[in-house]
């Protein structure tokens, strides 16, 4: 009975006597014993398709199992099943989409903000702003490594990698690179974190060499101007000597 398409199910004894009925009210009820009870057939009746199978023993008859089957039943079941399916696909693709939609958002968050930041300070470039591109996942090395080194110049800083002579004391403590430390690997997070840490360490150099240019530039004008004024004092003390 929980088959679709089942109406009813009886099993009669050779009397025509209904022993069980899938509808209780049937029960101790007589059928028509006719010539074709006791053999296998089919056929349909008020559009409900009838299957009497014979139960034997042997060669001797028992009873009769009647079974009623309602193929528009079937087919609405089939149906509501496809309407059903079309429901379950359609809130299915769109929890998909919703979910590639906040995954692309994400992504979009992850990767396109860094990339803008970026973007902007290498912009500043050409305008000579040498600024760092910010980073939020940083992390200080003292922190990381319960360091007690208070002498060390980046005691208590961000970037220590950056950090002049820094990197000489982390080789001789923990002997291992800057750039193969954990709390460098750990605040640049993913590629985009290396590459704007990168790009931050380019920005440090810049600033280093331009400041060393320009202390050169001072030492060569200074140079300049003492050679000047030696030249113009030769310059003098030959004329005085001629007058």
């Amino acid at each position: 009975m929980q088959n679709p398409g089942v109406k009813y199910i009886m099993i009669a004894d050779l009397n025509g006597r209904i022993l069980a009925h899938s509808d209780h009210k049937e029960l101790g009820t007589y059928i028509k014993i006719e010539p074709a009870t006791f053999k296998y057939w089919e056929k349909e009746k008020s559009k409900i398709k009838i299957i009497n199978i014979p139960i034997f023993k042997e060669d001797y008859p028992l009873g009769i199992i009647r079974v009623g089957i309602s193929e528009e039943s079937i087919n609405n079941y089939i149906k509501n099943s496809f309407q059903k399916l079309r429901k379950y696909i359609f809130i299915i693709s769109a929890g998909i989409l919703l979910l590639t939609l906040f995954f692309s958002y994400f992504l979009a968050n992850t990767l396109t903000k860094p990339l803008s930041k970026l973007k902007e300070k290498m912009a500043n470039l050409r305008t000579d702003k040498l600024k760092l591109c910010e980073n939020e996942n940083l992390i200080v090395c003292k922190d990381f490594y319960k360091c007690n080194e208070i002498n060390c110049p980046a005691y208590g800083k961000t970037r220590c990698w950056l950090i002049f002579e820094a990197p000489k004391i982390c080789k001789k403590r923990y002997n291992i690179d800057c750039h193969e430390c954990f709390v460098y690997k750990i605040s640049c997070g993913d590629e985009i974190g290396y590459l704007i840490e990168t790009f931050n360490e380019m920005i440090i150099k810049l600033k280093h060499y331009l400041i060393e240019l320009e202390k050169s530039n001072l030492e060569k004008l200074k140079l300049e101007k003492s050679s000047a004024i030696a030249e113009m004092a030769m310059v003098v003390t030959h004329e005085i000597k001629i007058l």
